[in-house]
């Protein structure tokens, strides 16, 4: 069975579980400018066909950071109402290798609690009023607490559309997209957006401003349709793929592929039906487990203690004093982690200074000019994006490197370096794990742009 098959059959159990426990009833700040995304629709723009080709292996048999992703993402107030937090809630993998919620997590824990209900059958008068053949309904039980509330109003000052205090489930996906030259150019995915819907606020009582507040990732509706649509016919998903955001509740997308004759014009003037190029195969990713982390204890005792400290005040808990405990633990491993990195960057140098040593006693002055001119071509030969990094990061590399040996770069002892933030990212053809000058803002291994 190939993997796609086993991700479809996974795919169909997925579904015919959470539609048994729907039936059954039961409640329930990313700003990545540096991360490059497509938009399946764009603020008030026409509505059109976007293609673009998924890469990576399907959620249900993911086996890196990059591969497509699911994660489970809600905004929610702030203490003192004055705005939202991002929060990408915790996971644990079940027996069909798929996230679900973290039932032990506390802040799931709380909602929960919050949250609780009792089943209530309809009175025979109800009953004749209503449309449907609905016995009862769901209430909750603590709608007289604070902490209720807060969690399901979930509304900021002068909110009029607030958010789901509960999460959506969200797809995150690498991608190249058909409709710009962005990635031919850059040789590098966007990740899937859904929208970018525009904001408007007053500033200063008088001027508008437009921001556009993004959905992370896509619905898992989408990724579902994609496998309804296309990959249970396909069995794979190694063709472009069309899809059309409708502005409905109801059919909000329209899935199709490439093997479709009837698409917009320009559906079919960019759109590929072919497996990836050589050159699409080499194209740097982003790491969505990186960059889409489960919020931490710390974001949220900075955020939302309140709500804590409330809960415990309803409900006679100790969460407040739980969540301390957390960050307390999360500092410690945070500390120890860092501690761990600096010691391995401090023996790296001193395995380069011993390497260096050697290098300069084998080298007489002459040589050393001669590999200087024939450096730059070496870095080439290592370096997939030498020609896509700016003509500083350039130079920089040129000024601390010595030579390329087996691969890898052997830099000058006083050159002050930093691993490439992609944590799997190595000098092509081994295992050592990219070391670039720190002033180096683009890996030309991989790709990756660094915050400044």
């Amino acid at each position: 069975m190939g993997i796609f098959d086993e991700a479809l059959k996974k795919q169909e159990v997925l579904q015919t579980r959470q539609e048994r426990k729907k039936s059954l009833g039961g409640g329930g700040s990313f700003d990545f400018e540096d991360i490059k995304k497509m938009y399946l629709q764009f603020g008030k723009e026409p509505r059109h066909e976007k293609v673009f080709r998924i890469l990576g292996n399907p959620i249900e048999m993911r086996k890196t950071g990059f591969d497509p992703k699911l994660i489970f993402f809600s905004r929610i107030v702030k203490d003192g109402q004055k705005g939202y937090i991002n929060v990408i809630w915790k996971t644990k993998i079940n027996d069909l290798g798929i996230p679900e919620l973290d039932e032990d997590w506390i802040l799931f824990k709380l909602y929960k609690k919050v949250m609780e209900s009792d089943w209530r059958n309809y009175t025979k008068e109800e009953k004749s009023e209503r449309k449907d053949d609905k016995r009862g309904c769901y209430e909750p039980r603590h709608t007289a607490t604070l902490s209720y509330a807060r969690v399901f109003n979930n509304k900021k000052e002068e909110e009029k559309y607030p958010p789901s205090f509960y999460p959506k489930q969200r797809v995150l996906m690498n991608v190249i997209d058909r409709m710009d030259d962005w990635c031919v150019e850059n040789k590098h995915s966007k990740v899937l957006f859904a929208s970018a819907s525009p904001f408007e606020f007053e500033k200063d009582g008088s001027s508008k401003i437009i921001e556009y507040v993004n959905d992370i990732g896509v619905p898992q509706l989408l990724y579902r349709l994609i496998f309804e649509n296309v990959v249970k016919y396909k069995q794979n998903w190694d063709i472009d793929i069309v899809a059309k955001a409708t502005g409905q509740i109801n059919n909000a997308y329209i899935v199709r592929d490439m093997t479709e004759k009837k698409l917009e014009e320009l559906s079919l003037k960019v759109g590929k039906d072919s497996p990836l190029t050589e050159d699409e195969l080499k194209y740097g990713l982003y790491n969505l487990d990186e960059l889409y982390k489960e919020t931490s204890y710390t974001k949220l005792y900075k955020n939302i203690i309140g709500l804590f400290k409330q809960f415990d005040a309803d409900f006679n808990e100790n969460y407040t004093e739980k969540l301390t405990d957390s960050v307390d633990e999360e500092t410690k491993q945070r500390q120890a982690l860092k501690e761990k990195d600096e010691d391995s960057k401090d023996n790296s140098n001193q395995e380069l200074e011993r390497e260096q040593a050697v290098v300069s006693e084998r080298q007489p002055r002459k040589e050393a000019e001669t590999n200087n001119v024939n450096l730059e071509e070496n870095l080439k030969k290592i370096f997939p994006f030498w020609e896509k990094i700016d003509d500083e990061d350039r130079k920089d590399i040129l000024q601390d490197a010595v030579e390329v040996k087996d691969g890898v770069v052997i830099w000058k002892t006083s050159a002050k370096l930093s691993l490439c933030d992609n944590k799997e990212c190595c000098f092509i053809g081994t295992t050592e794990r990219t070391k670039l000058p720190g002033t180096v803002l683009m890996c030309p291994v991989c790709g990756l742009k660094f915050e400044s």
